[in-house]
């Protein structure tokens, strides 16, 4: 059971920073952003992983 919860803070975090990444970021327009968000909002999995391999700048990889 606590390693189900220790994961489930750690996932959490990992979606909170990535959406600030997000909102940080410059070099996307506010609807960009948005959608974002949605996608990482709507499914975590696959919207961190997209985001991260696809839209991150090289520098934050």
């Amino acid at each position: 059971m606590w390693l189900y919860i220790i994961g489930s803070i750690v996932w959490a975090v990992i979606v909170i920073i990535s959406v600030l990444q997000i909102v940080r970021r410059t070099d996307l327009t506010d609807w960009q952003k948005r959608l974002w968000i949605v996608l990482i909002l709507i499914a975590p999995v696959v919207g961190l992983i997209i985001y991260y391999f696809s839209a991150t700048p090289r520098k934050l990889v």
